[in-house]
């Protein structure tokens, strides 16, 4: 799954247009990461706890 999110920090006028790479992991769970950060990437039990957390992790 790919989402593409546009990310807005409060405090600075710094808009960061991301593509979340959704994926279902063989033990059940889901990974999200950054596509242009390879490093990136969050783990969790649901696909939208994954994504929640991939965005927190990057504001």
């Amino acid at each position: 799954m790919v989402i593409n999110v546009n990310v807005t920090q409060s405090q600075s006028a710094i808009n960061l247009k991301v593509t979340l790479l959704v994926a279902t992991l063989k033990n059940g769970q889901f990974a999200a990461s950054i596509f242009k950060f390879p490093n990136f990437r969050v783990e969790a039990i649901t696909t939208e706890e994954a994504i929640a957390r991939a965005l927190c992790d990057i504001e």
